[in-house]
Parts: C-alpha cells; structure tokens; sequence
C-alpha cells in the first residue's frame, strides 16, 4: 500500500478519563474505501473510539493519523480543515428545534463556506436542491421546510445523516445512526450509508447496537469490549461464539442483540 494511502490509523492509542480508561492499546488500520462496524456491549467504548477518530478527544497515549494527516500535530487552523472533511453523525443529532430541514441539511458545508456565505445560507438556503437530493434518498423529501422540532427521532437521526450526505466527506463516522428507526427503515438508512461510502470511494465507520444490521450491511466487523478490540474479522467470520464472548456480561437472556443477520424486505419504508 502507499504511504498515506488510507482513512485511519490508530497506534497503541489509548482515552484516559482521569482513571477511568475509556480505550487501551487500539491498534487499527483502514484503507480509503472500506466500511467498517464497531459493536460490542453498553460502555465498551465504542463512543469513545469514535470520538477519538473525529478530533472530539486527543488521544492520552499512542498516535492518530486520518487521511494521511496527524491531528494533534497540525496547528488549530489546519485541524479544522481537517475535520471539515469528517462526517460525524451523532446518535441524537445537534439540530435546533426551530431550525428547518433544508438550514439542517445544508449546514453540512459551512465548514466548506466561507463565513458570508455560511450567514446568507442561514437567513436564505442558497441550495434548497442539493438538500432535496439528500433527503430523498432518506424518503424524507417531503419535511424540507418543517422545523425540526415538528419531526421524531427517527426522521431527526435521517436529517443528521442528510447533512453528512450533503456535506461530501471524505471519512464518515457514525454513532449508532438508526437506534431510533424501526429495523425495516434502519436497514435501508445504512444501505443508503454504504452505497453512498462505495460509490465515492470513501470510508465508513459506524457503531451499531444491532448485530444483525452490522453483519448484513458492513464486510468488516470490529468487536469491542472493556475499551479493547477483541477481533477485526470479515463479517462472514464473526461466529456465534466470538459474539457469546464479546457479549457475556449481556447474555441476562442467553440472547444477542440482533445476532440472527436479517434479510432485507421489499417493503414500503415506514415514515418514522
């Protein structure tokens, strides 16, 4: 491979939070291009991994390079470039609850803008077609002008993910993106992710509580546990057993989460 030619790299990167260790020893490569799932237990780490790659936490110890750059080393200026080419999408998207779609959607290029054209896009959307294209594709076309206060929390999580579409990143970092979304809907939000990775040749990072959708959607599987990786597998590898030992202290039922991968149905997406 080249030398820069690839989306992330972690070194014996460590996340400290005074004494409490969030993540330890995470070594982890991937390539431009590749599209990954991160799962594993309630307080793993995976939030914290995820913070760790977008620059929202310097790493306590080890090295971080994204797109061929390392962030900590950059002034704050150039790290603000960086990060205008990171996509994050939040669990619980930050939108205002009097903010509308289309301001939402288009504010994934601010970073992009310059400072007046960022204020006129706020007082008038200069790309009320470019945000259309992105919801569409989230069957979401018809809530452009609602405010954001007047849509659930699944249609909130599908204008998070709107924005980063809109945005063009070059890395995309997604933190549980379809948690409020029932499973037929979820399944084609990360269908949507993954055709959108593949198509422009960028990377894709998603943590997910669903096993089930991770298996499905994503060729490479990370399990992550007690703040470590316990595999970096190709989905078809990741067994029953692998998954009954990254999930022990949440088997109260004997049950993973989804651990049966589902087959996508043809059905009407549900506006939710």
């Amino acid at each position: 491979m080249i030398p820069g030619d690839y989306g992330l790299r972690l070194h014996d990167a460590g996340l400290h939070y005074g004494k409490q260790i969030a993540l330890q020893g995470i070594n982890l490569w991937v390539n431009n291009g590749e599209r990954l799932a991160i799962i594993g237990p309630s307080g793993a780490g995976k939030t914290s991994l995820l913070r760790l790659l977008a620059t929202q936490v310097q790493p306590s110890s080890g090295e971080l390079e994204l797109l061929g750059q390392k962030p900590w080393a950059l002034s704050a200026r150039q790290r603000k470039t960086l990060r205008s080419q990171l996509g994050l999408i939040q669990q619980t998207p930050p939108l205002p609850p009097r903010q509308r779609v289309v301001t939402a959607v288009l504010a994934g290029r601010l970073g992009q803008w310059s400072l007046a054209k960022s204020l006129c896009s706020l007082l008038y959307p200069l790309d009320t077609d470019g945000a259309a294209d992105a919801l569409v594709r989230l069957d979401l076309s018809d809530k452009l002008f609602q405010r954001c206060d007047e849509l659930s929390g699944g249609q909130l999580q599908r204008v998070g993910i709107a924005r980063v579409l809109y945005q063009q990143a070059r890395l995309i970092l997604a933190d549980e993106p379809v948690s409020a979304m029932d499973p037929v809907l979820a399944g084609h939000t990360l269908s949507v992710l993954n055709q959108e990775a593949e198509s422009r040749g960028i990377t894709l990072l998603a943590s997910l509580h669903a096993v089930d959708l991770a298996l499905a959607h994503f060729p490479r599987i990370i399990g992550v546990r007690d703040g470590q990786i316990m595999f970096d597998l190709p989905a078809s590898a990741v067994d029953q057993a692998r998954l009954d030992a990254l999930y022990a202290n949440e088997q109260l039922s004997s049950s993973i989460p989804g651990s049966v991968p589902a087959t996508p149905a043809a059905v009407h997406i549900p506006r939710c």
